[in-house]
């Protein structure tokens, strides 16, 4: 049952990379069920972060929420710090994305304060992008700029292209609101590259959604609607 419901995870965090959210969620509530018979709580941890993830992708945050804090719930219970800190991660990113900045930052902070005795990088780089965004959004620029830096470097160090070309995306955002279209427009380009390369649908279709930005900004305005199309 274990190795079963291992696989079960394991298949739908790919196809959660490559957008086939549906296909995912219903591999992750059989590998649930699976953990659960088994009273293995680390796994049932495991699956309910991905299975947040999805949600908030969908943009579901109310139910991405509600499995985060079922995972931390739990995680707290077995007192995994390393799942404790991978689901205030997460849950950092979904109150970023509904607009709660505050709690959103709060939940980063803890997290990468957990992460980082355990020197736990892919969590402390993924809070970092989100305080990056937090800051970006009220524009503080530099201390946006910081963040962005230390996930970028860390990201570099443990090879995490995925997080990397999120870096980059964001670095470009601010760019882009600098008026720097041709900088802006660079940075697209290489994280759309390595998107592509890694098979990471949702993040090469925002930034050629932002390459179609950029390019109506510029006056091009037949390239920003056949990119905005392919984007959709």
């Amino acid at each position: 049952i274990r190795l079963v419901a291992q696989a079960r995870r394991a298949l739908a965090d790919t196809l959660r990379l490559l957008g086939y959210y549906a296909a995912a969620l219903k591999l992750l509530a059989e590998a649930e069920r699976g953990f659960r018979s088994i009273s293995e709580w680390s796994g049932v941890a495991d699956t309910l972060r991905i299975t947040g993830q999805i949600h908030w992708l969908r943009g579901d945050h109310s139910q991405a929420l509600a499995a985060l804090e079922q995972q931390l719930e739990i995680s707290t219970g077995i007192d995994d710090p390393r799942r404790i800190c991978e689901a205030r991660q997460v849950i950092g990113i979904v109150l970023w994305s509904q607009g709660d900045w505050e709690q959103a930052a709060d939940n980063c902070l803890k997290s990468i304060l957990v992460a980082g005795p355990l020197e736990y990088k892919p969590v402390i780089t993924r809070a970092s992008i989100t305080l990056g965004n937090i800051r970006s959004g009220e524009h503080w620029f530099g201390e946006a700029v910081y963040w962005y830096q230390r996930a970028g470097a860390l990201a570099r160090e443990i090879d995490d292209r995925q997080a990397l070309s999120w870096v980059i995306t964001s670095i470009a955002h601010i760019l882009a609101k600098r008026g720097d279209y041709t900088g802006a427009s660079a940075g697209y380009e290489r994280s759309l590259h390595t998107a592509w390369e890694i098979g990471d649908r949702l993040l090469a279709c925002l930034n050629v959604a932002n390459l179609a930005a950029v390019n109506r900004h510029l006056g091009r305005l037949d390239e920003a609607e056949s990119l905005y199309r392919q984007a959709i």
